[in-house]
């Protein structure tokens, strides 16, 4: 068999144009890069094996971060980041309560960032990362509250 000719008029398919680049990777390297450096010099203070199991939420928020960038909307990646941080705060001991009681408190924060996705348009990153901030800092706001309840543990350096 012989390949059929390609006709002037006919050009062949190019390649679809490639998607930007994945943040993740690259975040990850300089996040990794970051906590080494600073447990190096002993700032962390956390021990060389096991104690770096509990960074595993760090991923979450890297995924959020990186969702963020690529996809834009608000939900997602703020869901993403803000579960990184409720279980960073459940592995350090910041949280008085279990993991669960703590989302059963806050799970309406998804409501609000599912709102934005509506509200914001998918289009523009700034306006969806002002979102994620929004939602974000809500987030940090319902855990000091929380913590003046005594559900969460006085967060070390800030007077508690």
């Amino acid at each position: 068999m012989t390949p059929e000719p390609v006709l002037e008029h006919e050009t062949p398919s190019e390649p679809p144009p490639r998607s930007s680049r994945s943040l993740l990777f690259p975040l990850l390297l300089i996040a990794l890069g970051i906590l080494l450096l600073l447990n190096n010099l002993g700032l962390l203070g956390l021990p060389r094996g096991e104690g770096w199991l509990r960074l595993w939420p760090l991923l979450l928020v890297l995924l959020g971060l990186d969702s963020a960038f690529n996809r834009g909307g608000v939900a997602g990646p703020s869901f993403l980041i803000g579960l990184g941080l409720i279980l960073l705060a459940h592995n350090f001991g910041m949280l008085q309560v279990g993991f669960w009681r703590a989302v059963t408190y806050l799970w309406p924060l998804l409501l609000i960032a599912w709102g934005f996705d509506f509200v914001l348009p998918r289009r523009s990153i700034w306006l969806s990362l002002i979102g994620i901030v929004i939602v974000l800092g809500l987030l940090v706001g319902a855990l000091i509250l929380l913590s003046g309840r005594g559900l969460l543990l006085p967060w070390p350096g800030l007077g508690g």
